[in-house]
């Protein structure tokens, strides 16, 4: 077939014409798609920032509205009407952690605690009884005439040997004991764990001072017999509070024959679940293995 010359060059120019105008309309549909982009990205910029603007308002809003509300919803503690009450409050805030502590820290025998808690409370009770007994002021009686004066004196002599004014100690264990053992011997409880009693009048040197310095301030009797009994009430919850506590933290206490028991029962378990020579327990995962041993069951 034979083309004409004419007819070729027009188709081809038609061609190139067609190529041209792709190339403009795809020139501009690219312009327009990054010119839409930009505005787009644009677009995505402005309202990122008032987003942003507008979180920030809010959250400040609503931080204020949240101190706010706690500010309604927390008012400020009204003192007790009593003055022994609100010192005592003061007080256990600075005493109690310490007792806490040491009380919680006697894990190996219960009776460490027991010893613990009952020094720490007799020790307490005592060094406020002394100060009662100190501020008591006791009036002087004196004598009627028609009584005249009382010449017989009673004195109450010991039965100790070493109380006679007279004796000579020469032995060790007849020398008179240093004031401080006197003081522990005289904190000490007959026949409580020697190692919570330790722990306790440690713990008691710490705290004394800070409950003696409060409670010589309370000039009024009421006050005073109001602040001891409410501490002593207290002490004593805390403490029971503070083995309930432990209770729940500590292990189970056991004893030799249920452990070997245990041990027995776990052994026996054991037994039971040891494989059968031959059964499928004892044959490897492997599938060679498996089918030959399965051919083998047969």
């Amino acid at each position: 077939m034979k083309i004409d010359r004419k007819e070729f060059l027009e188709e081809m120019m038609f061609r190139e014409q067609v190529r041209k105008a792709i190339r403009i309309v795809k020139k501009k549909r690219t312009l327009q798609e990054q010119k839409s982009r930009e505005e787009e990205q644009n677009l995505r910029v402005y309202l990122q920032k008032i987003i942003n603007e507008k979180k920030e308002t809010n959250s400040a809003e609503i931080l204020k509205y949240f101190l706010n509300e706690q500010e309604e919803a927390e008012p400020e503690e009204s003192p007790h009407s009593s003055t022994a009450i609100n010192k005592l409050e003061t007080l256990l805030k600075l005493i109690i952690e310490k007792i806490e502590t040491g009380y919680k820290a006697l894990t190996s025998d219960v009776k460490q605690r027991e010893s613990f808690r009952e020094h720490v409370i007799n020790g307490i009770i005592k060094a406020l009884n002394i100060i009662d007994t100190r501020e008591t002021k006791v009036e002087p009686v004196e004598a009627s005439p028609e009584e005249g004066i009382q010449e017989d004196v009673d004195v109450e002599v010991s039965d100790k040997p070493e109380d006679d004014p007279a004796f000579i100690p020469v032995r060790d264990v007849d020398m008179p004991k240093p004031e401080e053992e006197k003081e522990e011997e005289d904190r000490s409880i007959p026949g409580m764990d020697e190692t919570g009693r330790d722990f306790g009048l440690e713990v008691l040197d710490e705290i004394d001072s800070q409950i003696i310095n409060i409670y010589e301030k309370l000039r009024n009797p009421s006050d005073q017999q109001l602040f001891k009994n409410y501490l002593i009430t207290n002490l004593k919850l805390y403490f029971d509070k503070f083995e309930d506590e432990l209770k729940t933290s500590l292990p189970e206490p056991t004893t030799p024959e249920y452990e070997e028991a245990k041990g027995e029962l776990e052994t026996a378990y054991q037994a039971e679940e040891e494989p059968i020579p031959g059964t499928l327990e004892e044959v490897s995962l492997n599938s060679n293995e498996l089918v030959e041993w399965l051919f083998n069951q047969k």
